[in-house]
Order: structure tokens, then C-alpha cells, then sequence
């Protein structure tokens, strides 16, 4: 996708065998870099995955932030706190729990 000045890339969905087999993920990256310099488009925003392959190229993150609501006054009150605390990517993430640590 491209809006204004930045191309946003989204996931394609690979075969995850087959793309590191044949390495898809950096050529993706590699082409859509290539075409967004022949596009004069400044800025490229990767997706929300896979954070380890996006350290590797250089590419910094920005949290992502996860909002919960549950349509009962009470149980919202009560659940939606922890809730979102369980459910943060760095609890899932061994990359995302290294940087946490720094």
C-alpha cells in the first residue's frame, strides 16, 4: 500500500518452509525496496511481524499497543487491565523479551 510518501507493507502470507528455503522474505523486501527508490517514495514501513528479520536489516521498532474492551460494564472493569497485559506481543516474542530487557 502507498499513502502520501510511505509504502506500507503488508503480509503476503508465505509458505514458511518454502520461504526460507528460497529466502522470499528478503527478496520481498529487497524488491519492494527497489521499487519504492524507483518511485521516489521516501519512507517504507514493514509489517508487524516477525521482528527478529527486521533487526537483522537494520529497521527499528515502534510498540505496538493492543486495546481490549469488553462489552460488560463489570467484566470490563475487572479483566480488561490484565487481559491486555497477558496478551502484549513480548510475552509471545523471544525477540521482543530480549529488547525488553535493554
Amino acid at each position: 500500500f502507498v499513502k502520501n510518501n510511505t509504502c506500507i507493507d503488508k503480509v503476503i502470507g508465505l509458505d514458511k518452509y518454502k520461504s526460507r528455503q528460497y529466502h522470499l522474505y528478503n527478496a520481498t523486501l529487497i524488491h519492494n525496496i527497489d521499487w519504492c527508490i524507483k518511485n521516489n517514495i521516501t519512507y517504507y514501513q514493514l509489517g508487524i511481524t516477525d521482528y527478529h528479520a527486521k533487526l537483522r536489516f537494520g529497521a527499528s521498532l515502534t510498540p505496538l499497543f493492543i486495546y481490549v474492551k469488553i462489552n460488560n460494564r463489570v467484566l470490563n472493569a475487572i479483566f480488561t487491565k490484565p487481559i491486555a497485559k497477558l496478551t502484549q506481543p513480548k510475552n509471545f516474542d523471544p525477540v521482543l523479551k530480549k529488547l525488553g530487557k535493554n
